[in-house]
C-alpha cells in the first residue's frame, strides 16, 4: 500500500515487483481475450433467447413469472425488472433547487458531443487532467 511517504526507491521497488510479473500477467490477460472471445457465441445465444422469450411474453402482467420448455431444459422467466427515473425533471430540480440540483445531475457526455460542434464544445464542456497511466516495460525496450 502507497502512503504520502513516497521515494523514489520505494517507487524503484514497486516498478520491479510489477515487472517481474508481466510475463505472467501478458499470458493470463490473452488467456482471458482467448476465453472471451469462445463465449461469445453463448452470449448471443443468450440474447437471442431473451429477446424471443421477451417477445413470447410481451403482453403479460408486469408481476407474472413464467416456466417456459425446452425438451431437456428449462427457462425460468421472471417478473419485469424496474428501471427508476425522474418522471418530471424540471419539477424535480425546482423541488430540491437548482443549485442542489446542478450538484448531483449527471449528463452522458457522448449525448453532449452529439449536440455541440467543436467550437461549442470549447464553451461549454471543460476537459481536467486526471491520473496519470502508468505502463512497466523491461528496460531497454
Amino acid at each position: 500500500m502507497v502512503t504520502n511517504r513516497v521515494t523514489k526507491k520505494t517507487v524503484a521497488q514497486l516498478i520491479d515487483a510489477y515487472g517481474e510479473s508481466l510475463p505472467e500477467v501478458e499470458r493470463l490477460e490473452r488467456e482471458i481475450k482467448a476465453l472471451q472471445e469462445q463465449l461469445r457465441p453463448y452470449r448471443e445465444m443468450l440474447q437471442e433467447l431473451v429477446d424471443a422469450v421477451n417477445l413470447l411474453h410481451d403482453n403479460a402482467g408486469d408481476d407474472e413469472t413464467f416456466v417456459d420448455l425446452g425438451e431437456e431444459y428449462e427457462a425460468v422467466v421472471t417478473e419485469r425488472g424496474r428501471r427508476r427515473r425522474i418522471k418530471d425533471i424540471r419539477a424535480f430540480a425546482q423541488k430540491i433547487g437548482h443549485e442542489k440540483f446542478f450538484e448531483i445531475a449527471k449528463v452522458e457526455l457522448k449525448e453532449v458531443d452529439a449536440l455541440l460542434n467543436a467550437e461549442e464544445k470549447k464553451i461549454y464542456v471543460a476537459v481536467d487532467r486526471v491520473a496519470r497511466r502508468v505502463s512497466v516495460r523491461k528496460r531497454g525496450e
